[in-house]
């Protein structure tokens, strides 16, 4: 026999209009589904709660969308006061802004024909070495330490790297490397210069404890 009408899961499709709702949308238990302004708000909760689902249409996003939202992205990606990269899983450059260029001493053109691990210093590669292995193995989803990159000039210039991988939505395999660089070599400086100024005022002070 055919199923009663109270029993029947009652469902409501909602269109909106360029991505936005024109009300706020409660599920029966008072769940928050999503909200816009709407002068009649109240009414149209009242209104919807005779239902027991909710499905919201949404439209798919324009070619303008698209190129606002590229736009965007990389007004932000190039206006960083950080540096910002993406590199392959064997240290390959495949995206970073002209900050991390500035602070590693490279033009654009020059830095993607390196690596990572060829700008870091020796001393701090093995350490860099083993957070990458950790990251693409999953055992921490993120680290933030600090390390030297050897510039083009060859000083070495201190900073500190905050790293992630990205993995791939379905399969969630690793394929990218995501980086945010800052520049800590103005901190590091003064932290030196305030350690040997303290060792020199500790030497002065045991000169004098040895002439009394």
């Amino acid at each position: 026999s055919p199923m009663p009408d109270w029993k029947k899961t009652r469902v409501l499709h909602v269109a909106n209009d360029d991505g936005h709702l024109l009300a706020a949308l409660l599920t029966r238990d008072g769940h928050e589904v999503t909200g816009a302004d709407c002068t009649s708000q109240a009414r149209n909760l009242i209104a919807l709660e005779q239902f027991d689902c909710i499905v919201i249409e949404r439209p798919a996003p324009s070619e303008s969308m698209i190129r606002e939202s590229e736009k965007r992205f990389r007004a932000t990606f190039e206006q960083a006061a950080v540096g910002v990269a993406h590199s392959t899983l064997d240290g390959r450059l495949l995206l970073m802004n002209q900050k991390l260029c500035d602070i590693v001493g490279y033009t654009p053109e020059e830095i993607v024909t390196k690596t990572y691990q060829e700008v870091t210093h020796p001393d701090d590669l093995a350490v860099e070495l083993e957070y990458a292995r950790r990251l693409i193995a999953g055992e921490i989803e993120s680290c933030s330490y600090e390390k030297r990159y050897i510039r083009k000039d060859g000083a070495p210039v201190w900073v500190n790297l905050t790293a992630s991988v990205v993995r791939d939505e379905e399969t969630r395999e690793p394929y990218c490397f995501a980086a945010i660089i800052e520049d800590i070599s103005a901190r590091k400086a003064a932290e030196e210069a305030l350690r040997e100024s303290e060792e020199f005022n500790r030497c002065i002070v045991e000169s004098s404890n040895d002439c009394i």
